[in-house]
């Protein structure tokens, strides 16, 4: 009887402690989940805030019904970070009559690798393009990655707008808060 005892007991403890195991599984399972969507829920909130203050640079530079250009400067991983917010300005634009230029036309796109394989890549070349699509208006979006890398690698969205015509710079990201993406 007594050595019935002693392995029910074992067996409790065994059992126990296999449950704890799965509980603390569990919990860590749970943390890392709300980690995962803590930093989702970041870089979402980045990407809205750069997204504000991109609109409203170009709504406040560019007139209504004017022809424009986003051209997408990023590279490697970081082209789908710009696609993103290339695709919610555009939504903008769209709402405040300010006419995008259509990224999808076969022209642009020939246009853009052309451009893009011939590996110099300056504001007058993609201008070039702009014009010749009928765009008066041109802003390209960059994401500049710092600490490339390293720990702590920190990303910031790039705007600038160029009128075509004029060749001239009508607006120059800086280097603040609201263009941090993390």
């Amino acid at each position: 009887m007594k050595k019935m005892s002693f392995i029910l007991g074992i067996s409790c403890v065994l059992l126990l402690s296999g449950c704890a195991q799965m509980i603390a599984l569990g919990a860590v399972a749970t943390v890392q989940g709300v980690q995962r969507a803590s930093a989702r829920s970041k870089a979402k909130s980045a990407h809205t805030k750069v997204v504000a203050r991109a609109s409203a640079e170009l709504l406040k530079v560019l007139p209504k019904d004017s022809k424009v250009w986003i051209h997408n400067r990023a590279t490697g991983n970081e082209t789908a970070i710009a696609a993103g917010i290339i695709d919610d300005l555009t939504s903008i634009m769209l709402e405040n009559n300010i006419v995008p230029v259509d990224r999808e036309s076969a022209a642009l796109l020939a246009a853009e690798r052309n451009i893009q394989l011939s590996g110099d890549v300056r504001d007058a070349d993609i201008m070039s393009v702009g014009n010749q699509i009928g765009a008066q208006f041109l802003a390209t979006i960059n994401i500049i990655v710092t600490n490339p890398g390293g720990a702590g690698i920190q990303r910031r969205a790039q705007m600038r707008i160029l009128n075509i015509e004029t060749a001239s710079l009508l607006f120059q990201s800086d280097t603040g808060e609201d263009w941090q993406i993390r």
